[in-house]
């Protein structure tokens, strides 16, 4: 009983060519870009998001897709590739009724504590495409009137 909500949202770059002055014309899409000017480029990144609502009770569960791409600082004259990542937000809200509005939320960005793929950098990721963070509880109450 109640309303299930799927979707699913998704971005593919299929060009990232680049006028490096020094370099000349680069392509680089599906790599970090270390030895180039511009920022890393993974291909594809996608959401799938779910929302199951009944009454003053919702759920939202979101599964966050970061594609693998190329790491071009090479080791020992070897690129090599950076993992892909998928996280889990989770989130339950209940919402009073009433004249005026309250919800309370309850959630988790990175539910599952995924670390960031290893990348040779003083952090140990790349601080362009992840979030070093861990997992994020949180609550949150909005009141409007």
């Amino acid at each position: 009983d109640g309303l299930l909500t799927i979707g699913a949202d998704a971005t593919l770059m299929t060009d990232y060519d680049l006028d490096d002055p020094q370099a000349g014309r680069i392509d680089g899409l599906g790599s970090r870009n270390f030895t180039n000017f511009a920022t890393s480029a993974p291909e594809l990144r996608a959401n799938l998001f779910s929302r199951w609502q009944r009454d003053a009770h919702a759920v939202n569960v979101f599964f966050r897709h970061i594609d693998s791409y190329i790491d071009d600082q090479a080791v020992d004259g070897m690129a090599r590739t950076i993992d892909s990542q998928v996280t889990v937000d989770a989130q339950y809200s209940y919402s009073w009724p009433g004249d005026s509005e309250m919800t309370a939320s309850f959630g988790a960005i990175n539910l599952t504590d995924e670390d960031p793929p290893s990348v040779r950098t003083n952090g140990g990721y790349d601080s362009k495409v992840h979030d070093p963070r861990g997992r994020l509880i949180y609550a949150r109450i909005n009141f409007s009137f």
